[in-house]
């Protein structure tokens, strides 16, 4: 085990009733823009969980009670849409905009932040994680004839982000003009504990 160590030596760690060992919680993703533009309409892919103990190979681990918590991953952020209706003959050129929900973050210490919701529509931040739950992702923005979707959910114990909703389309215009984003992937969960 490592380097100096005499031949034969046994390392073991012993987690007590109330040892609580945890990893980082993923930051969530941030809502698209409610814009035309790639790629600022993208929801941004949530931050991936670490793990709460990393052992070197050889060493081992006494833990009856003790909690080991692994970093949730953080919730993707959600899809931001466009609709744009051309100037017609008889009503003005229409440009509604809505933002994605930005993603919950994962269960952690520290715990994940929320994502920022995407400009246009008021769409809604993320929520942070906290030890015992990630956060909820943030509610889709809407204006008018277009609808953002919603943010993943930040992950738990051990549990990966959920993604973005799948985007959705605007409704109306002629020609209809939406540019609408895809969601981001929630992150990865950590490990309990790893061997290096």
């Amino acid at each position: 085990i490592g380097d100096g160590w005499p031949a034969n030596t046994e390392f073991q760690i012993d987690l007590g009733s109330s040892a609580v060992v945890v990893g980082k919680g993923g930051d969530g993703g941030n809502g698209g823009a409610g814009t035309d533009e790639s790629p600022g309409f993208n929801g941004q892919n949530g931050g991936n969980g670490t793990s709460a103990l990393a052992l070197e190979t050889g060493m081992t681990i006494n833990s009856n009670s003790g909690l080991i918590i692994a970093g949730g991953g953080g919730g993707g952020g959600g899809a931001g849409a466009s609709q744009d209706d051309e100037n017609g003959p008889f009503l003005p050129a229409d440009n509604d905009e809505a933002g994605g929900g930005g993603g919950g973050g994962g269960r952690g210490l520290p715990a994940g932040a929320g994502g920022l919701g995407g400009s246009g529509g008021s769409a809604e931040n993320g929520s942070a994680g906290s030890l015992s739950a990630g956060g909820e992702g943030g509610s889709h923005g809407v204006d008018d004839e277009c609808t953002g979707t919603e943010g993943g959910n930040g992950g738990g114990n051990g549990s990966a982000g959920a993604d973005g909703d799948p985007r959705n389309t605007g409704t109306g215009g002629d020609p209809p003009g939406n540019a609408d984003g895809n969601p981001g992937e929630g992150g990865a969960a950590g490990s309990q504990i790893i061997y290096f």
